[in-house]
């Protein structure tokens, strides 16, 4: 579980996901960066402060997150968003859940789905 503290940050690939989620939709290759909070100031303030979530990773050279839910903290499940479609569901009056969909059952589960790891100095590291 130390895997959102490595400084700089890895790039994790997936291979699958434990829900039917947007992500899941794609054949796309999908590299996250895992770090907490990987957004600027006003964007965590408005998903802490709006959306409810906190950010752990995020879809490296895209606008997509994945977050825990801070609303519900019995709820142990990674969810995943466009942070793009949440300001434009804030700005259209919709509420913001709508575009906020779960991904792994939870923290364990997502680093279980972890298939190939890459660092900084672009070495990685395959699951076998």
């Amino acid at each position: 579980m130390t895997l959102s503290f490595v400084h700089p940050p890895a790039l994790a690939r997936f291979d699958g996901y434990d829900y039917e989620c947007t992500l899941a939709d794609s054949d796309v290759v999908k590299w996250f960066e895992i770090a907490l909070g990987n957004v600027d100031e006003e964007e965590m303030e408005f998903l802490v402060g709006e959306a409810g979530v906190y950010p752990i990773g995020s879809w490296y050279g895209a606008d997509h997150y994945i977050a825990i839910n801070l609303a519900h903290s019995s709820d142990r499940r990674i969810y995943e968003f466009s942070l793009e479609d949440l300001w434009d569901d804030s700005y259209n009056g919709d509420p913001l859940e709508g575009s906020i969909e779960p991904a792994f059952l939870s923290y364990a589960h997502m680093l279980s789905h972890v298939a190939e790891l890459k660092f900084p100095d672009g070495s990685t590291l395959m699951e076998e």
